[in-house]
């Protein structure tokens, strides 16, 4: 199936595989989110990631099955699939590597593959709004405590609601003129899930959210107020630069004001205010990174193996808590360079498309997986575990392989519904 763009317009020939396709890719997206209610209602304890795994496989096997055409191996995507996967069997073979088979297969090599399916983005955040229903028969089963001294939820609870957040808020912003009364209690239900967010989660989920809406109106701005908003933008960065300069006394401040008010102090709050107090405000990354960067000084070049890092540091550690430090602990600085790029493509594109005004569904979409991977893989998690991650690398081996042809080329892209910047335009 295809998108073809001719005059202007955008012509679809198999809606229901085209659907399908978005739909795999929301679940593949959504799947941290979607272990709670699985857990919840089935008691899969353990097996709950392992169940959400089967529905996007039998989702990617039918999809196939409906047309073995629907497969677009880009050659970027092949690339990457046969560079990384030589690492993985090598590892393999040396036993340095803490990464099964199934996981390698259902968290590297599907993601490139569904994302190089036919998929209107606009309808994958559609689909995640949708998906965020599924939390109101089981909400508080995502606020769950695990850390009690700090009341706080389980890290990958609380990011899995980020991303449906973040999901949420790039919808609002830019597709809420084509909604549903399921998509508008979607929204409702986004205050409920950011309040509790605010509350029991974690540092790094609770900037998450704020991250898509700040590059979300960051986008609209250029496009619709340009130099007022570009002087409102500066203003807030020098703003946030004096806080961050000053952060022991804003912390502290804040911690104040909510104990005196006898206000219930959120959780990622009453952590910062521990670390400020005990002068370790990264958390001991300092005396991690030291760690990595001394390993990596001894085997620069070929690495430990991919996910090895818990075997390398005797388990003190799972991961590097920083994807560039892990690609190259994991496969050396070629290896780890070569991802990179992948990784930097995207931006790229999205940083010119700002620039020239133009903004279609890739863009958004980019604002979304940009807001729910960068940040969060740069500071914590495992890049090899998460759909997500490995999705922004499928999703730019489809840019590398369509965009650095020539612009006679780029109207024929396939895998995307475009044209959404001469709306925007119309309506501002």
């Amino acid at each position: 199936m295809a998108i073809i763009l001719k005059e202007g317009k955008v012509m679809v020939k198999d809606r229901k595989k085209y659907d399908l396709s978005s739909l795999l890719c929301a679940v593949m997206l959504s799947a941290e989110f979607l272990v709670t209610p699985i857990t919840y209602f089935f008691g899969m304890n353990d097996n709950a990631n392992l169940f959400i795994l089967i529905i996007e496989f039998l989702l990617f096997l039918f999809l196939i099955l409906f047309d073995i055409k629907s497969i677009k191996f880009h050659m970027a995507t092949i690339f990457l699939m046969v560079f990384v996967s030589l690492f993985y069997m090598i590892s393999l073979v040396l036993s340095s590597t803490n990464l099964s088979i199934i996981q390698y297969v259902f968290y590297f090599i599907v993601p490139l593959i569904v994302i190089g399916f036919d998929i209107n983005f606009e309808n994958v955040l559609k689909n995640m709004c949708y998906i965020s229903l599924i939390s109101l028969f089981c909400l508080n089963q995502y606020f769950v405590i695990e850390y009690s001294s700090l009341s706080q939820a389980s890290m990958g609870s609380s990011y899995s609601v980020a991303t449906i957040c973040s999901a949420i808020i790039v919808h609002f912003m830019f597709y809420r003129k084509k909604t549903n009364v399921f998509i508008w209690t979607s929204y409702v239900l986004f205050f409920f899930l950011m309040f509790k967010l605010f509350e029991y989660g974690n540092r790094g989920a609770v900037i998450v959210p704020f991250i898509a809406l700040f590059i979300s109106l960051y986008v609209k701005g250029v496009i619709k107020y340009k130099k007022i908003f570009k002087f409102i933008v500066f203003v807030l960065f020098i703003l946030i630069l004096v806080a961050l300069y000053n952060y022991q006394n804003v912390i502290e401040n804040i911690y104040n004001f909510y104990v005196n008010n006898n206000y219930s102090v959120p959780s990622f709050l009453y952590k910062f205010h521990v670390l400020v107090l005990e002068s370790n405000f990264d958390n001991n990354r300092t005396a991690l990174y030291e760690l990595v960067l001394s390993c990596i000084k001894k085997s620069s070049f070929f690495g430990y193996g991919l996910d090895n890092f818990g075997s390398v540091s005797n388990y003190n550690y799972s991961w590097t808590h920083n994807f560039v430090l892990q690609y190259i602990i994991d496969g050396g600085i070629i290896f780890a360079f070569i991802l990179l790029l992948y990784v930097l493509n995207p931006l790229i594109y999205f940083v010119k498309a700002i620039q020239n005004k133009h903004i279609d569904n890739i863009i958004i979409f980019c604002i979304f997986i940009f807001s729910v991977s960068l940040f969060r893989f740069s500071v914590s998690n495992d890049p090899w575990l998460s759909t997500i991650f490995n999705s922004l690398l499928g999703f730019s081996s489809v840019l590398l392989d369509k965009y650095t042809k020539s612009n006679s080329n780029r109207n024929k892209l396939q895998c995307f519904e475009l044209d959404y910047g001469k709306k925007l335009k119309e309506e501002s």
